[in-house]
């Protein structure tokens, strides 16, 4: 439940990014989306503006450092901190469900993977790595920005100018990953394995696919 929970978070966050994205990319690349978006500026700059405040908002929730926040540095410690979930035994106990044996279950626990302590913390080394990022360039602009406003009038500038839109998709990816790994480990006793995709589950594209879409049934009307 509370891998779903975060999940939900984190696909949030990809569509907050990613529509942005396809829209910035199709006003470049496609002339009659182009003139489309620039017929009705002011509301597509609010668009852009409501979800970039919802990027930042939501990362900052997902990243949350304090100790009663629903966030991925809660649920790896929660993994670390329960490793018998992860068990062979406990994940056989939960396949029979309260049940009778079912006939593959030797066949399915031959394959399961069981981690030690050891293994697990590696999930949270991987996890250091994308917060440091996080907490370096991006927490400021989200404490600062949109959370509060300082005095100073070019330190928002300067605070966007150290981002990198890769980076944060990267940041993204990884959270799905990390957040899935852990999933299906519980689940299906599947060893996680981390930095293999780089569109995990396909998502994001069906997000660009769908703006695409809007987009180009608008500019066919204006047309």
């Amino acid at each position: 439940r509370d891998c779903q929970y975060l999940k939900s978070e984190i696909d949030n966050a990809v569509e907050f990014f990613e529509v942005q994205e396809e829209m910035n990319r199709l006003a470049i690349s496609d002339q009659a989306i182009y003139k489309t978006l620039n017929d009705d500026a002011l509301f597509w700059v609010i668009q852009k503006h409501s979800l970039q405040m919802s990027l930042f908002i939501t990362l900052g929730r997902i990243f949350d450092e304090n100790k009663d926040a629903h966030s991925v540095h809660m649920v790896i410690g929660e993994t670390l901190k329960h490793a018998e979930f992860f068990s062979k035994n406990a994940l056989a106990v939960r396949k029979c469900a309260g049940g009778a044996k079912p006939d593959w279950l030797d066949s399915f626990m031959s394959d399961a993977w069981e981690p030690n302590i050891q293994e697990l913390r590696a999930l949270k080394k991987a996890l250091a790595v994308q917060a440091k990022k996080f907490n370096e360039i991006y927490r400021p602009i989200r404490h600062q920005v949109y959370a509060h406003r300082t005095a100073i009038d070019d330190n928002e500038f300067e605070l966007f100018k150290k981002t990198n839109r890769t980076e944060i998709r990267s940041i993204l990816i990884f959270l799905r990953e990390l957040i899935g790994a852990i999933e299906d480990l519980y689940l299906n006793g599947r060893k996680p394995v981390l930095g293999k995709q780089e569109n995990p589950h396909g998502y994001p594209e069906v997000i660009r696919q769908s703006v695409n879409s809007v987009l180009g049934k608008l500019a066919k009307y204006s047309c």
